[in-house]
């Protein structure tokens, strides 16, 4: 034995079974601990808020659900459109915000194959499915099934007040 060998730190089965970090196309892609998980589903989750507020600039709620009433179909291709324009840059913030790098990186050096590849590096690297799965199957033990009427468990139901918020959200930041 040498020497040199003696002061080695010898790797233990913990420290082998350990996610490392990779490069992917120039960016680090790190395991992030579950409190920046959490957050960055918080931001994917005022996503929908945000294109809302871009695609409908300075409207309330009602004034929204009136274009939708009117709609022709030039209102229908400019939505789209600015669609289009406003989604994947919000979807960039929040990419750049999750994988902690520049956004200016993602929108200058990535093609979106590349940044495919990033995301599901991050999402192998940092999957985190079984464990939501499993505190979720933990709260729906320990909280007791709610209902309030009859339409309260239909999947109608829950989808439009789902709307109503992500639409109430939208105006409310609109109008701060």
């Amino acid at each position: 034995m040498q020497f040199q060998d003696l002061f080695k730190k010898k790797n233990t089965s913990t420290d082998m079974s350990l996610p490392k970090g990779k490069l992917v196309h120039g960016i680090e892609i790190k395991k992030v601990p579950v409190g920046k998980y959490l957050s960055a589903m918080r931001e994917l989750e005022d996503l929908p808020a945000k294109i809302i507020k871009d695609l409908f600039p300075g409207m309330s709620l009602e004034a929204i659900m009136s274009t939708f009433t009117g709609a022709t179909d030039e209102t229908v291709i400019n939505l789209a459109l600015t669609l289009l324009r406003v989604a994947p840059e919000h979807a960039i913030d929040a990419l750049a915000t999750i994988l902690n790098i520049d956004k200016d990186k993602i929108k200058d050096e990535l093609t979106p194959k590349e940044l495919c590849d990033v995301v599901r590096a991050f999402w192998e690297l940092n999957d985190m499915t079984a464990f939501f799965g499993d505190v979720s199957g933990l709260i729906k033990k320990l909280l007791p099934t709610l209902t309030t009427g009859s339409r309260s468990g239909s999947p109608s139901a829950r989808q439009s007040g789902s709307v109503k918020e992500m639409f109430s959200k939208a105006t409310t930041s609109m109008n701060s």
